[in-house]
């Protein structure tokens, strides 16, 4: 959680310097992600979490952890219809 905390403080001096209008995480599921996501979400910059698997069914559904404001993923059963 300190590491999270540290990177966070970091992480939204970077984004007062470079003004990003989105970012995209690979996978956003995980304590430091998910802290940078919120330090994003603080300045209204706009979140993209990236799942390379696609999204699996979890109990009857699909499923996705984590905490962006979009999701962006592939897979052969979700381009079937």
């Amino acid at each position: 959680m300190r590491l999270a905390a540290q990177l966070g403080l970091s992480f939204a001096r970077l984004l007062d310097s470079v003004s990003p209008s989105v970012i995209v995480f690979g996978h956003e599921a995980f304590t430091i992600e998910r802290t940078l996501v919120q330090v994003a979400r603080h300045k209204d910059i706009p979140t993209i979490g990236f799942v390379h698997g696609g999204l699996q069914p979890l109990w009857g559904r699909l499923g996705n952890v984590g905490d962006a404001d979009y999701v962006m993923a592939w897979n052969k059963k979700i381009l079937r219809s």
